[in-house]
């Protein structure tokens, strides 16, 4: 072996903490992140992932701290898991790759192996099953607390009016003397739009998805009824109320699932939290400069 090959695996081999008598590497690190990268890049795209990856960077190494104090615990209470459900991991892991040559490249690239992740996906596993055993299992979200949380915050349920709005758009006089032949001539406002050529469809839209001078205009319109002519910078505009859905604010019945929901992670959070401070304070944490 080289002197740069030695002076490299030195490096991956720092020893950047110790958890009681477990150490955590240069190379541990840079799996942990080469994963998670690739793991973020199923859910998030653009500017969004960008900020997924450098918010992971930052929390890379307190997450393996306290993935090794989890570990611990599980392996204590002799937890296993089954090879079957590796195999799952590292087939979905693969799938983010064009082609076996690509996947390989990756790996190579990032100084891993097979067994490597093997390894980082058993221990995802585990450190999940282990969360489930001790927090998700445990908390519980009971009628008496969603109804309270209701009624303190039932502002909150409140939905704003929407509004199914359609839109044809002209860019001259003539033009626009056409569009309001047509509509006036009573044929419906989608038909206008195909002897237009010009299908806006907006969808349903709250007033706070439109420009202020714009909204202005749609939400004075009634079902099925057309706007008079609203200049604009790219042209001539006339808007088309198709469906109004009223403002209302949801009973307790359609609100349960999602205050239920929001107290169970609310709940977990803080849990998960006192369980870490538990397991940290039994613990000798160590970290290296």
């Amino acid at each position: 072996m080289g002197v740069s090959q030695i002076s490299f695996a030195q490096v991956e081999n720092k020893i950047i903490a110790t958890v009681d008598n477990e150490v955590i590497t240069e190379l541990d690190l840079k799996t942990y992140l080469a994963i998670a990268k690739m793991q973020l890049s199923d859910r998030y795209k653009g500017k969004e992932l960008e900020d997924k990856i450098r918010e992971s960077s930052k929390e890379a190494l307190n997450n393996l701290i306290e993935d090794k104090l989890i570990l611990s615990e599980a392996k204590n209470k002799g937890m296993q898991i089954k090879k079957e459900y590796i195999r799952e991991r590292i087939d979905g892991f693969r799938k983010n790759f064009p082609s076996e040559e690509v996947f390989q490249g990756y790996l190579n690239s990032n100084g891993l192996s097979i067994s490597d992740l093997e390894r980082k996906f058993r221990e995802q596993i585990m450190t999940m099953e282990m969360i489930n055993l001790e927090i998700r299992s445990k908390v519980m979200v009971s009628p008496g607390e969603i109804t309270d949380f209701y009624m303190k915050h039932k502002d909150d349920f409140r939905i704003e009016e929407k509004r199914d709005v359609l839109a044809i758009r002209v860019r001259t006089k003539d033009e626009l003397n056409r569009a309001m032949s047509l509509l006036n001539t009573k044929i419906s406002f989608q038909q206008a739009q195909q002897e237009l050529d010009s299908n806006i469809n907006l969808g349903l839209i709250g007033r706070d998805s439109l420009k202020p001078e714009v909204a202005k205009v749609v939400f004075s319109l009634e079902e099925n009824k057309f706007s008079a002519p609203f200049l604009q910078d790219d042209g001539y505009y006339i808007f088309y109320v198709n469906e109004i859905i009223k403002d209302k604010t949801q009973d307790l019945r359609e609100a349960q699932t999602k205050i239920n929901e929001y107290l169970l992670n609310e709940k977990m959070a803080q849990a998960l939290t006192n369980w870490m401070d538990k397991l940290r304070a039994k613990a000798k944490i160590t970290i290296r400069d």
